[in-house]
């Protein structure tokens, strides 16, 4: 599940985590400051990046991931503990759509079924491991 916050929302969630947060954040996490006034934020959905994505969506992003995985250049996924952080809305799309989209040998339900297994794992190894 993908979740995209932006505005002023987003300084208070930032503020409450400083203040609330249990332990000693080293290094310390920088302050908001200097944030453009509200009429001159661009939001997700006004970014370029996001625009060219959008222009034929679904199709345009199904078709880049395609070429990139049969080109044998399919994202990694986003996984605890090997992170693979995006810059933008558009590039997180683009990053679960690849690891989504079959490339010539590959059938949708088996990477779904891989996506969705990968936590089941993770969790019962942390629970046989760990306790």
């Amino acid at each position: 599940m993908m979740t995209q916050l932006e505005g002023p929302i987003v300084d208070s969630l930032y503020d409450m985590a400083l203040l609330s947060w249990h332990e000693q954040l080293k290094p310390e996490l920088p302050l908001l400051q200097g944030a453009p006034p509200r009429d001159q934020v661009l939001t997700t959905f006004q970014t370029q990046s996001f625009l060219d994505l959008a222009k034929d969506f679904p199709v345009t992003i199904t078709q880049l991931a395609q070429e990139m995985n049969n080109r044998g250049e399919r994202l990694p996924s986003h996984n605890p503990g090997n992170p693979h952080w995006d810059d933008d809305l558009a590039g997180e799309m683009l990053r679960m759509q690849s690891v989504l989209t079959p490339s010539k040998n590959e059938q949708l339900m088996d990477l779904v079924a891989a996506h969705l297994s990968m936590f089941t794992h993770l969790l019962y190894f942390l629970m046989v491991h760990v306790s």
